[in-house]
């Protein structure tokens, strides 16, 4: 049975939306390396489901 850490999860999403709302100089940079991040998260994650989820609630990423 997997363990989970939904705690630990919620607060990565947290720091996340942090990292998102930081202020930039160069906003497209900032967004496409966001978007970059979250992308590569869904990916080494994936066996993570709650984390996922808690990525896709929060975050909408194409």
């Amino acid at each position: 049975m997997e363990q989970t850490n939904n705690g630990g999860y919620l607060e990565a999403v947290k720091l996340i939306a942090r990292f998102k709302a930081m202020a930039n100089d160069d906003k497209e940079h900032h967004d496409l390396t966001w978007h970059r991040l979250v992308k590569q998260l869904k990916k080494t994650m994936s066996r993570k489901r709650n984390f996922i989820r808690y990525l896709d609630e929060r975050f909408t990423v194409q």
